[in-house]
């Protein structure tokens, strides 16, 4: 059964997220302003890695130009003229910025480094190659970079550039705080810690693809973000004592990682986590589901965000900025704050400072230091609230999470969770774990039956999520709501939703099959939309007789089978599969689709009736996803109707000449 809504037609862009900021990427936010902080104009001097003194200087010819926004300073760097900065670091009171010019077909590339709060200390310092990646370290009075499979060291005294020494095609970390180096070697698949171009420490790190950086560590455990051999992201665990290497598996597969803190999504919230407390996580809800976080540190966590128009292009970029403690929005700004910007990147996140770089309509950029520190989330924001909530480490939570890896789905069975299903079944609580525990091994059966990416491809252009909730028994909220349903899919503006009653695995591939059509529907009529054509009216014309029209009630359908069959056009060629199909096109569909799963029921589509509605879904769930029409075999429902093209059962729709 389902109940549908208006489903719009948006065409949303999937963001990626970004450990490292390279160039001008697009970001997005909202433009609540917190009160102005008090402004300095002494430049201060860095006492010490981390720790600041002073603010950006204000006015005049330094460095630093206040902007009409308050926080915002534009950044003047004549170094930077005629030069494309496309990659940045900001550590303590310094920023790193790599410059990139094409001359006469050759490229030009520079480093220049300067202090944030003496306007004066910056020089640049060429490169002879392109940089891949560089880090900016503090160390002492030393600023390390690894370039190139080599170690550089900036003397902060003058800001000359030294090679410190090679290493050896490793790849670089991260650093220890105690001018302690890790770097993995993707040849050997160690680890090994280095000082001062000395190896410290070295231990086998098998599975591994690849490591792309250092989390940070507890007593004797360090902590790694990598790609196992199966491309999958993890995080894995060095205990230092023994030298053993491990990954944690209650760990989320594909977690985006920053400092020591990790983060992952669904489409409607986010998770973050410690990497030495993983089983505690704080969730939060996003603005929209195409959010997506781009840094973040122990108090804020900074997003990006597109906005859209109704024709799919792009409107506004949005950086928003929120507490961690609470969950609550801080600040945010936009590319329509900004004078002549078309898209803003993020070059640095240090010590409550953002260094941005704006690209502008005329091609040139402009860099802009933001200051964050000391911002507090706005009162009114009770959407955003953050709770701890513990993993669920029993097997059930175990199951689950699998499920949500594999398919991509969000697996439901909290009573808080299950609350919010809308439809006119209310869901209940399994309080059997038993039952949930063979219910999601059935379901995880089931949903592997369907090609790959026939998930995926059901979200359609709206990138849905794709919700199932495993309930107790349904219980009726509508006088017209079935009595007794086993399943039900809905379509809302934010999600799609299937819900299971958790008492009926043995049913399950069929009731899975039945509320997949309902979803599938939701596809099919944005690709009807892009190819101009009617698959529902042609049902209602073809398929169907006025002899015998829809109920459209539930409470009136709930006759046997036999019953349908012989009154509406006999036994042997029936108009419908049963009265259940009589309710109303769309259970009529889901119908037809469910029982062509068995033999019990293969005398129902011998008929001509039965048989063209089955071949018509056939033919358009293949027109409508890739996924199936890749499948060179018959899948789940076509055992009963092989094959069919949609021009063959149906030639006035095919696309274009319906």
């Amino acid at each position: 059964m389902i109940k549908r809504r208006i489903i719009p037609m948006l065409l949303v862009l999937a963001l990626m997220m970004g450990l490292i900021a390279c160039g001008a990427r697009d970001l997005a936010g909202d433009n609540a302003s917190p009160p102005p902080p008090t402004q300095q104009t002494t430049a201060g001097t860095q006492t010490d890695a981390g720790e600041t003194t002073g603010t950006p200087e204000t006015g005049g010819n330094g460095l630093y130009e206040k902007t009409d926004m308050d926080r915002l300073f534009a950044i003047h760097l004549p170094e930077t003229q005629g030069f494309l900065v496309d990659q940045g670091s900001l550590v303590g009171d310094y920023g790193l910025l790599r410059l990139r010019r094409r001359v006469k077909g050759l490229e030009e590339v520079k480093l220049l480094l300067f202090c944030l709060t003496a306007p004066d200390q910056r020089a640049v310092m060429p490169v002879s190659d392109v940089l891949s990646t560089f880090f900016l370290l503090p160390q002492g009075e030393v600023l390390e970079i690894n370039h190139n499979n080599a170690l550089y060291r900036i003397y902060r005294s003058d800001f000359t550039l030294a090679c410190q020494g090679e290493t050896g095609g490793q790849t670089y970390l991260g650093h220890t705080g105690k001018s302690e180096l890790w770097f993995f070697d993707a040849g050997e698949k160690t680890l090994s810690l280095l000082s001062g171009g000395q190896t410290l420490f070295s231990a086998a790190a098998p599975g591994i693809q690849f490591a792309s950086s250092y989390l940070g560590e507890t007593d004797d455990r360090a902590y790694f973000h990598f790609v196992d051999s199966g491309g999958y992201s993890a995080i894995g665990i060095l205990d230092r004592a023994s030298g053993q290497f491990d990954t944690d598996a209650s760990l989320p597969r594909s977690p985006a990682v920053f400092g020591n803190r990790l983060s992952y999504a669904s489409d409607s919230k986010w998770y973050l986590a410690s990497v030495d407390r993983p089983n505690v996580v704080t969730s939060f809800e996003k603005i929209a589901p195409d959010e997506s976080i781009w840094r973040m540190d122990e108090q804020f966590v900074i997003t990006q965000r597109y906005a859209y128009a109704e024709d799919g292009g792009l409107l506004d970029e949005q950086m928003l900025i929120y507490d961690v403690s609470n969950g609550g929005l801080c600040q945010g700004i936009s590319t329509s704050q900004l004078p002549n910007c078309r898209s803003m990147g993020l070059l640095g996140f240090s010590n409550g400072r953002i260094l941005l770089q704006a690209a502008m309509d005329d091609e040139s950029h402009t860099l802009y230091l933001y200051d964050i520190g000391g911002m507090s989330a706005e009162s009114a924001s009770p959407s955003y609230q953050v709770m701890d909530i513990s993993v669920d480490e029993s097997e059930v939570g175990r199951l689950a999470r699998a499920l949500e890896e594999t398919y991509g789905v969000t697996v439901i069975y909290d009573a808080f969770g299950l609350a919010e299903f809308e439809f006119d079944q209310k869901l209940t609580v399994c309080e059997e774990s038993e039952a949930l525990i063979q219910m999601l091994n059935k379901l995880n059966q089931c949903l592997a039956e369907y090609p790959d990416g026939f998930l995926r491809e059901l979200k359609g252009n709206s990138k849905k999520a794709l919700k199932i909730y495993l309930s107790g028994p349904f219980v009726p909220t509508g006088p017209d709501a079935a009595a007794h349903a086993i399943g039900a899919a809905n379509a809302t503006g934010e999600y799609l939703s299937l819900a299971l009653d958790t008492r009926y695995t043995w049913d399950l591939r069929k009731t899975l099959v039945h509320e997949m059509m309902h979803l599938m529907e939701c596809r099919i009529e944005e690709y009807a939309a892009c190819h101009h054509i009617d698959p529902w009216g042609y049902w209602e014309k073809h398929l169907n007789t006025p002899e015998y029209p829809y109920l459209y009630s539930y409470a009136e359908s709930g006759l046997g089978i036999d019953i349908a069959a012989t009154a509406m056009g006999g036994y042997d060629n029936p108009w419908f599969i049963d009265t259940y199909a009589k309710t109303n096109p769309l259970e009529d569909r889901a119908r037809t689709l469910e029982y062509m799963l068995f033999d019990s029921n293969a005398g129902y589509y011998q008929g001509e009736h039965m048989k063209a509605k089955a071949q018509f879904l056939s033919a358009l769930i293949r027109e409508t996803f890739p996924s199936v029409a890749a499948c060179q075999n018959p899948i789940l429902w076509e055992r009963r109707t092989g094959i069919v093209e949609l021009g063959k059962v149906a030639p006035s729709l095919k696309p274009g000449q319906g």
